[in-house]
């Protein structure tokens, strides 16, 4: 999952390459044993959120799959009916299409959530998430 989310992140930079002196000139549009190929970014959206501890979103749907990437601190997340998962700064989860879940910061510290959208942001707001629900005491229903 990095992988892509870290290739999402270069679709706007330009791709450079060095090579030592002396060394076979690499084709154009050549990576190692591949091809690249630029992607459009048309309906790519990024969004990043900074969570307090304890803070996170209400239960939610996204029509289209996502990735979150925690930037920083200790984020954590749980879709419906399953458990929660802790991720630290690094770690990426992907969220599938029409699946209930939240997403937010651990209860004893903050994070930045980097949410990628490959296919644009729609959602669907549901109801809040309890303290019990967050802390893990009650099953979200299924």
């Amino acid at each position: 999952m990095l992988v892509c989310l870290v290739g999402i992140w270069s679709l706007s930079a330009e791709v450079r390459t060095s090579q030592a002196a002396g060394a076979p000139q690499q084709p154009a549009g050549k990576v190692i044993t591949g091809e690249n190929t630029r992607l459009p970014t048309t309906d790519v959206q990024l969004l990043r959120i900074r969570f307090v501890a304890g803070a996170r979103t209400y239960w939610h749907v996204h029509a289209e799959p996502h990735l979150v990437y925690v930037e920083d601190g200790k984020g954590q997340y749980q879709t419906r009916g399953g458990q929660i998962v802790a991720l630290k700064a690094g770690e990426v989860a992907y969220l599938p299409a029409n699946v209930p879940h939240w997403h937010g910061a651990g209860p004893d510290a903050g994070a930045t959530l980097v949410t990628v959208y490959p296919h644009g942001v729609k959602i669907t707001m549901l109801n809040e998430v309890t303290e019990e629900e967050y802390r893990g005491k009650a099953r979200s229903p299924r």
